[in-house]
């Protein structure tokens, strides 16, 4: 709801229940209109009446959109950090497979080996480490 201020600006101080009346009715015209409104009653022009919206009523306006744009911009902030979660996730898990591989290995875990997909620096070192681990198991071997 807004705060709204009817202005009428009138030539006439006193005036009858027929022209309050018609004051009133002039008054939910003017609500649906924002251009100034003569004031006729009787035949009789008695000034202008005019919608103003009041201090409140921007400053209520501005309050909302205010209020909008930080909603905005938390639910923004909240999708970019997920998606941020999500490809860092997604990127570091190859790079955390592959060095607690190597550290299995360090231990003498020379069975296991990696699924080196695709063609990219992670799998090329995965593939590394699967031979570092094959040819140590070979060298292992063939020492007992």
């Amino acid at each position: 709801t807004k705060t709204i201020l009817i202005a009428l600006i009138l030539q006439r101080q006193r005036f009858t229940e027929p022209v309050l009346q018609g004051i009133q009715a002039l008054i939910k015209e003017v609500l649906c209109s924002p251009s100034p409104r003569r004031v006729n009653v009787d035949g009789q022009s008695l000034g202008y009446a005019l919608l103003l919206e009041t201090v409140e009523a921007r400053s209520s306006w501005t309050e909302m959109v205010l209020n909008r744009l930080c909603y905005f911009f938390f639910i923004a902030f909240l999708l970019y950090s997920l998606a941020t979660y999500l490809l860092i996730t997604y990127f570091f898990r190859a790079i955390n497979r592959s060095t607690n591989y190597a550290r299995r290995l360090s231990r003498g875990n020379y069975v296991e080996r990696l699924p080196a997909k695709g063609q990219d620096d992670i799998a090329i070192l995965e593939g590394a480490l699967n031979d570092l681990a094959f040819n140590t198991e070979q060298t292992v071997s063939g020492l007992d």
